[in-house]
């Protein structure tokens, strides 16, 4: 395994040891700016309303109004976050 693949890898298992989701948001923050991967917003689905709500905001500031949530592929950007087979959440990259 390469060098930068274990360094992901161990990121990856620090986010999901976080105990707060204070803990979680600065980690992931921290890896959107080591990645150049910021301003991002990071939006969380309601499936009952099919919209994407703002949750937070990395290098920018997140209290948008809710997007309606995309059909079909999602636009540019935006990537699909899920927890097994269930779809979480939207992070929106610039």
């Amino acid at each position: 395994m390469s060098a930068a693949a274990t360094d992901l890898q161990e990121q990856a298992t620090a986010l999901l040891a976080s105990k707060t989701i204070d803990d979680l948001l600065t980690g992931l923050e921290a890896l959107l700016v080591r990645a150049k991967a910021t301003p991002a917003v990071l939006y969380l689905i309601d499936g009952r309303a099919r919209v994407l709500y703002p949750a937070a905001g990395f290098g920018c500031v997140a209290n948008g109004p809710d997007q309606p949530l995309p059909d079909g592929e999602l636009p540019a950007g935006h990537h699909l976050l899920r927890c097994g087979t269930l779809a979480i959440g939207v992070l929106q990259v610039a």
